[in-house]
């Protein structure tokens, strides 16, 4: 089976310990998940603020990609969207993320946004991955 090969080419900053520049799948079939939010199963915001709202958000990525029979090493990219940015939710975000992918990250994008769909939602993450043949 082919690998997934992460690239941070020299002449830009590197940013492993956050993301990675380039992510190359091997062939297979794409993935694209719905936004996650720090939601619980009967769809109410977490309680305890952004981090736990961050914490609930990756559990149901987790949860999802278990459901697509795939891991959290075939995602490819994430896109981060965070109301009030910040360096404390940039940071808490981070060790999520390192958490989950300590080595090898997916691609990424963060964004501070003004609103999200619902009153009080701090953080909601597009996830994209694939299934490898």
């Amino acid at each position: 089976m082919s690998q997934f090969q992460h690239i941070n080419p020299d002449g830009v900053f590197d940013p492993s310990h956050i993301y990675s520049h380039i992510v190359i799948p091997p062939p297979g079939r794409m993935v694209f998940f719905a936004g996650q939010w720090g939601g619980d199963i009967d769809g109410q915001l977490v309680e305890g603020g952004f981090a736990a709202q961050v914490a609930r958000a990756f559990e149901n990525v987790q949860t999802q990609l278990a459901a697509a029979g795939i891991r959290p090493a075939h995602v490819t990219k994430l896109t981060h969207y965070v109301v009030g940015l910040d360096q404390e939710r940039r940071s808490v975000l981070h060790g999520e993320v390192g958490t989950i992918w300590p080595v090898d990250k997916p691609a990424a994008t963060l964004l501070g946004v003004e609103r999200l769909a619902r009153d009080g939602m701090f953080y909601e993450v597009d996830v994209q991955a694939v299934i490898p043949d």
